[in-house]
């Protein structure tokens, strides 16, 4: 997320509920069947393969499926 843009909203697909998130620990949170969001390398970078959550693909920059990553904040909503 960029400061100073709108945030993307990527609901889950409906079948893919189950695949939602993942804690496997070597990635750190992941997001999605085949991993559609998830961190490595420490947390400093991450890769996107847009499948289990729709409008996932507008999160692609210039159709770049990595990242770096500067800041992580991670929310439980209840």
């Amino acid at each position: 997320i960029t400061p100073g843009t709108v945030p993307i909203k990527c609901p889950i697909i409906e079948s893919e509920q189950a695949y939602a998130i993942d804690g496997y620990s070597p990635y750190g949170p992941a997001f999605g069947r085949g991993y559609d969001l998830c961190l490595q390398n420490n947390l400093r970078a991450g890769t996107l393969n847009p499948c289990s959550y729709s409008n996932a693909i507008a999160l692609c920059y210039n159709n770049e499926k990595s990242f770096t990553v500067e800041e992580i904040e991670v929310f439980q909503v209840l």
